[in-house]
């Protein structure tokens, strides 16, 4: 009993002091750091969320954190965490749907049916990028938004 006590206390430490990530995922978010590409494969390339279930859009926002990014960013999306395929997503206010970014900004993606968001370095040549993502059961507009 005791032997089993002191693992548990020893897993716990380790645990609690472990080096971080270059992700932290949460029940309906994550927020991590592309700086590498092109290759989930690569650290840096790709920043996942698991989708809880009642999932039905996504949020995505990517902020430059270094001087200049230079590469594209492409949006996908899965069921199974093995088969991605390119999802677009729309800013609110242009409503303009895109797969791909290459600079910061703010998406909005329907993933109703997926349980899998991913934003993927495609091409990389310098910089690093802050991206946060929100899942959430409110359902999504995927266009232009006028009015309050």
């Amino acid at each position: 009993m005791k032997k089993w006590i002191v693992f548990s206390l020893l897993l716990a430490v380790t645990a609690l002091f472990s080096p971080a990530a270059s992700a932290q995922q949460f029940e309906n978010s994550i927020k991590g750091k592309i700086y590498a590409g092109t290759a989930c494969t690569t650290a840096g390339a790709c920043v996942t969320l698991r989708l809880p279930l009642g999932t039905a859009s996504t949020t995505l926002t990517v902020a430059a954190t270094s001087d200049a990014f230079t590469g594209t960013l492409t949006f996908e999306a899965s069921a199974d965490n093995i088969t991605f395929v390119g999802i677009a997503g729309a800013p609110p206010v242009t409503g303009v749907a895109v797969a791909t970014a290459t600079a910061a900004g703010f998406w909005r993606f329907n993933t109703a049916g997926f349980r899998y968001f991913r934003v993927r370095c495609s091409t990389y040549t310098d910089g690093t990028l802050d991206v946060f993502i929100l899942g959430s059961t409110a359902p999504a507009f995927v266009g232009a938004q006028t009015g309050p």
